[in-house]
């Protein structure tokens, strides 16, 4: 990213959980955890759109239980292909993660990583490589409308979108591109024999 644009988009695209997949229905502490990321997610979008409505670009992927959760916060089903996906991604100064089952972070991080975008995501809640830092890399929130402030925050601050998104490309250069991975893993491999 060079430049931000005077209205910067903010992209977030998700989907819901269903609890009515066989592998939940034997959990209750899953079936608990789906019910309270699908709202956070339902909560999500419906601010988003309600805080940004030109410049937010996003919603729920298209399923029999979203249908039945949230009929008006359906995207169509072409705007979800990977192409389109990517394309509105890396079109998208802002984007949003948030956390999945077990707390792990999605693997959107590594693409918003890759592409080089601000990033406002819920706090982290594993280890990873190298120098990737709340505040630096992205900023965190823990409900729907501290994800709102977040994004004003950057939006109030362009040069930060764009500090960050640099500082994103580069650890993704250094950290998270296949043939850095494989180096990094062949270096730990020569240290510990």
């Amino acid at each position: 990213m060079t430049h931000v644009s005077a209205r910067p988009r903010i992209l977030f695209i998700t989907r819901l959980w269903d609890p009515a997949e066989p592998v939940v229905q034997t959990d209750s502490e899953l079936v608990r955890q789906w019910g309270e990321i699908n709202e956070m997610r339902m909560l999500l979008v419906r601010k988003l759109r309600a805080a940004f409505p030109e410049q937010f670009i996003g919603g729920i992927q298209d399923s029999p239980f979203a249908q039945t959760q949230c009929p008006d916060l359906i995207l169509s089903e072409h705007s979800t292909w990977k192409r389109i996906y990517l394309h509105r991604m890396k079109h998208s100064e802002i984007c949003i993660a948030s956390t999945g089952l077990h707390q792990s972070s999605g693997w959107k991080i590594a693409e918003y990583l890759a592409a080089g975008r601000a990033i406002v995501s819920e706090p982290l809640c594993y280890e990873v490589p190298g120098p990737f830092q709340a505040g630096e890399n992205y900023l965190t929130y823990t409900s729907a409308d501290g994800c709102i402030e977040q994004i004003r925050t950057l939006l109030a601050h362009p040069e930060q979108i764009l500090q960050m998104g640099q500082r994103n490309r580069a650890y993704y250069d250094t950290w998270l591109r296949p043939d850095q991975i494989v180096a990094k893993a062949l270096e730990q491999a020569k240290i510990s024999l």
